[in-house]
């Protein structure tokens, strides 16, 4: 966890999966007063950091499920031909498999 802050005020690592180097564990562990209330406060003067977090939270998850669903292929490859990629090389098919070597 880094302590540098960027200009808007949120933690920076380097190891950030976000472009602009927001730290979410740091800043788990500085709002985790309120990730752990029943009901947060929304007067409290964090709630932006809060909301923040949530929406970041968010994105991370879906764009985790968004690499899976693409078999983790580069960006570059289209999704139709990420999402292909579990078929290459299946030998489960509806027939039996033969496979012939020549020594």
């Amino acid at each position: 966890m880094a302590d540098a802050r960027n200009k808007v005020g949120f933690p920076l690592a380097a190891d950030s999966p976000f472009e602009d180097g927001y730290d979410i564990a740091g800043e788990r562990d500085a709002l985790k007063d309120l990730i752990e209330a029943p009901e947060p406060d929304e007067r409290d003067l964090r709630w932006p950091r809060f909301m923040e977090l949530l929406e970041r939270e968010e994105r991370l998850k879906r764009d985790q499920s968004n690499r899976q669903q693409r078999q983790y292929a580069d960006p570059i490859v289209p999704d139709h031909e990420a999402r292909a990629l579990k078929q290459i090389g299946s030998l489960v098919t509806d027939e039996t498999d033969v496979m012939e070597i020549h020594t």
